[in-house]
C-alpha cells in the first residue's frame, strides 16, 4: 500500500529527475487514497443541533464565501445550523434527510489530491 508520504516523496523525486515531462501516477481505489483530513466537512459525523462530540471542521465555502463550521460562541456547528445558512428550509427534516441535504454539497478533497496538487498534476 502506498501512503500519502511515499506519493508526495514520489512526485518530488520524478519532478527533480525530470523536469521537462509530464508523470502520468494511477492510483487504484485503496481506502487510504480516499482518507480525507479529521477536519474536513464530513455529514455522517455532525450532530443535528451545535456542540457535542462532533469533530472541530473546517471551514468551507458556499456561494462564493468562506462559511465558517464554528459558531460565535465557539461550538461546532451542526447540521440545522449549516443548512440553515446554506438557505434550506429545514422544517419537517429528520436527521438523515438533513444529511441526505449535506450530502449534495462537494466533498473536501483527500489526503491524496490536496497532495498531488501541490505539485500541480491533477
Amino acid at each position: 500500500m502506498v501512503s500519502i508520504l511515499q506519493t508526495h516523496k514520489a512526485i518530488s523525486l520524478f519532478e527533480s529527475k525530470y523536469p521537462s515531462c509530464q508523470g502520468l501516477f494511477v492510483f487504484d481505489n485503496a481506502p487510504s487514497h480516499t482518507k480525507r483530513p479529521e477536519n474536513a466537512l464530513n455529514a455522517d459525523r455532525m450532530n443535528v443541533r451545535d456542540g457535542g462530540k462532533q469533530p472541530f471542521m473546517q471551514d468551507t465555502m458556499w456561494s462564493g464565501q468562506v462559511q465558517k463550521m464554528v459558531t460565535e460562541d465557539g461550538l461546532q456547528k451542526g447540521m440545522k445550523t449549516v443548512l440553515d445558512e446554506r438557505g434550506i428550509d429545514i422544517k419537517g427534516m429528520n436527521a438523515s434527510k438533513m444529511k441526505e441535504e449535506l450530502l449534495k454539497f462537494k466533498a473536501s478533497k483527500t489526503h491524496m489530491n490536496t497532495k498531488i496538487a501541490i505539485h500541480n498534476f491533477t
